[in-house]
């Protein structure tokens, strides 16, 4: 197994991104899996799903988000998507990633896996490139109101009036995050809500990069991106015969246990996207790549991409 750490240029705003490769040696290439990971994550926290990929004859690409992996312990714990457009950025950094995939391996098919803040950004691609994808998997993702996605920016827009564009938000932290572990406080774990298995939120804690909390330009700039890619005349935009694979667990209270997955689900559906399935594993919470019975979920995948 070799695994490959490069830098990508981000052509808009010069920014270097971090990407790493997984590849079999000596292995007939199945296909391309860029997999797009969720907030306060890094790339190589799919370590283990990418060498299972890997092993499988599939060339996989992670790299890490704005905000987030090695590169944050030069600038402290907070998450900031950079200046102007901040969800754009994320967008345009999976863009300048795409067309490196597409030019090292341009008779490949190429699948977009996002997990759940990932999965909002790769929406946000396939609405506007899904020309440049071949299938996209949703991991995690979510839905929220319009009422909710509003308040947020409301409230986002009052903090950055009185200082605190670039400052950790902990009171948006707690309305926007602090809910999800709410029914697993039994358990006495902050991390409850992320996977049953107790050994997964173990590795995470000693594997966690950082940052920690999101800036307030974060949080606005979050949910614009979720403001766009749950207005139907937007998803209207992708390509109608993209294949798209949504699967979550059931006890994801990101997912709402999923009932805002099937509402994504359906959103789909009525933009008359051809070919959506949907999965919603039981006894599973927000990471099912990290759970007890993950090899399910990794069975499941590697057959849809493999059809």
């Amino acid at each position: 197994m070799e695994i490959t750490k490069m830098h990508i240029i981000n052509p808009k705003d010069k920014k270097s991104i971090i990407l790493y490769k997984w590849e079999m040696e000596n292995t007939d290439v199945k296909g391309v899996v860029h997999i797009v990971h969720g907030a306060f994550e890094h790339a190589k926290r799919y370590d283990h799903f990418a060498r299972f990929l890997a092993s499988r004859g599939y060339i996989v690409f992670a790299h890490n988000q704005r905000g987030h992996g090695e590169h944050t312990r030069k600038v402290g714990k907070l998450v900031d998507f950079g200046e102007g457009e901040g969800f754009l950025n994320l967008v345009r950094d999976v863009l300048a990633i795409n067309k490196y995939i597409r030019k090292e391996y341009p008779k490949q098919k190429l699948t977009l896996l996002g997990h759940s803040m990932g999965s909002f950004v790769a929406r946000y691609f396939a609405i506007n490139y899904s020309e440049l994808i071949d299938k996209l998997i949703l991991v995690g993702t979510g839905y929220a109101t319009p009422l909710t996605v509003n308040t947020i920016i409301s409230l986002s827009s009052i903090f950055q009036k009185v200082g605190y564009s670039k400052k950790g938000n902990k009171f948006l932290e707690a309305i926007v995050f602090g809910q999800f572990n709410l029914p697993f406080l039994s358990e006495k774990d902050i991390l409850s809500w992320l996977t049953s298995s107790a050994e997964e939120r173990e590795k995470n804690r000693r594997e966690s990069l950082g940052p920690k909390i999101f800036t307030t330009n974060a949080f606005k700039e979050l949910f614009k991106g979720v403001k766009y890619i749950s207005e139907p005349n937007n998803i209207l935009k992708t390509r109608k015969n993209l294949p798209v694979y949504i699967i979550s667990g059931e006890q994801d209270t990101v997912g709402q246990y999923g009932k805002g997955v099937r509402k994504v689900y359906q959103l789909f559906k009525e933009a008359d996207i051809l070919d959506v399935e949907m999965k919603i594993y039981k006894n599973m919470r927000h990471e099912i790549l990290n759970e007890q019975r993950k090899h399910l979920v990794y069975r499941d995948v590697l057959k849809w991409i493999s059809k």
